[in-house]
């Protein structure tokens, strides 16, 4: 096939261009995403946040984020983090009005929440630096932002670490593995998205929420279960306003 010179300069630029699309979103971007990311984060937060690996997919407009950390205030052990985060944005269903997320795909997170014996949280930080002081004017109502929609939201292996030090007597479980799916999520309007909600811990217990779940107003409606709860693990609860010993129990 003949082309004639203006021809061939057009597609010599296109492949250029291809090629510096491909070079930059998979290997210039991640580094100064994770650069950015760990430095912006650590000072806004006021703790370390560490990402271990950034993945960028230009072609499937795609986002990973491994091994995401952020610390404990005192630096000691982690707070809260995640494996793996894969978020998948579908630039053309966009085009529509909304912006859609295609996939959302959590693996592992997992979050630690302490009580301490004074009664404050081991965020208490972070609620204090963004929550605003009591009495302070509210803005100027904003414009309504374009609604989102997240065809597809999958969380799992996740947990979640909780340790009440402000009882007489200290109280620990551990809720996990959780699981969670959601599809067709919308942030306005009242329809629900169907979802399915799957937990046990670490004394077996286990808990199931199956049903639909609203953005405006929030809400969310169906079947809830319980089974295995073992009364006496929460004696540190109850135990000040009864006499009674339970020794053994189980709710199911």
């Amino acid at each position: 096939m003949n082309l004639s010179p203006r021809s061939r300069r057009w597609l010599i630029i296109a492949a250029v261009c291809l090629v510096l699309f491909t070079l930059v979103g998979f290997f210039v971007l991640p580094p100064i995403i994770k650069d950015q990311a760990e430095k912006r984060l650590t000072a806004e937060l006021g703790r370390t946040v560490t990402i271990g690996k950034v993945r960028v997919n230009p072609y499937a407009l795609s986002l990973t984020l491994e091994n995401f950390d952020i610390r404990e205030k005192d630096g000691r052990s982690s707070f809260l983090g995640w494996n793996r985060l894969y978020v998948n944005f579908d630039a053309l269903s966009s085009l529509t009005g909304d912006w859609v997320l295609g996939e959302i795909e959590l693996e592992g997170f997992h979050v630690g929440v302490t009580i301490h014996p004074d009664g404050s949280f081991n965020f208490s930080d972070l609620l204090a630096k963004f929550t605003p002081p009591p009495g302070t004017p509210a803005g100027a109502a904003a414009k309504p932002a374009r609604p989102i929609r997240v065809s597809s939201l999958k969380v799992t292996s996740a947990r979640v670490d909780f340790a009440d030090g402000s009882r007489k007597r200290p109280f620990t479980s551990v809720l996990g593995p959780l699981t969670f799916n959601l599809t067709e999520f919308r942030s306005v309007g009242s329809r629900g998205a169907p979802y399915h909600f799957e937990a046990s811990t670490e004394s077996g217990e286990k808990l199931a929420w199956t049903g639909t779940l609203s953005a405006d107003p929030l809400s969310s409606a169906g079947e809830f279960s319980l089974e295995h709860i073992l009364l006496p693990k929460y004696a540190p609860y109850y135990a000040d306003f009864t006499q009674t010993d339970l020794v053994a129990g189980e709710l199911t």
